[in-house]
């Protein structure tokens, strides 16, 4: 989806609660998130305890303490919930089992 699919028109927010959210980094880490994800071991810490942050909002994402100075601002697609991590060769967690075919394989090919 684009940017624009992300936003209601003119409203300057992302689309709760399945749509774009904000991330606020520094425009060094832009560069590691486009290219390998969001890395929890890179992850130094937020008000709310362990995680990525993501806003609704863009202008509460791009303060200066999530952004370093720079105001990048990153505009993910994101469906939140409760979260899992999928590894290489094993199958999904048995809540997911109308998910058969979801694989690690699978979501980087698409």
């Amino acid at each position: 989806r684009t940017a624009r699919d992300l936003l209601l028109p003119a409203g300057g927010r992302a689309v709760p609660p399945q749509g774009g959210y904000f991330h606020g980094t520094s425009h060094e880490a832009t560069f590691s998130i486009c290219e390998h994800g969001f890395d929890h071991d890179r992850w130094q810490g937020g008000k709310y305890g362990r995680g990525q942050y993501l806003s609704a909002a863009a202008a509460q994402a791009v303060e200066g303490r999530y952004t370093g100075g720079d105001c990048v601002l990153l505009l993910c697609e994101a469906v939140l919930g409760k979260p899992w991590q999928l590894v290489v060769g094993e199958a999904p967690p048995e809540t997911l089992a109308d998910w058969a075919q979801l694989s690690a394989e699978r979501i980087r090919s698409e």
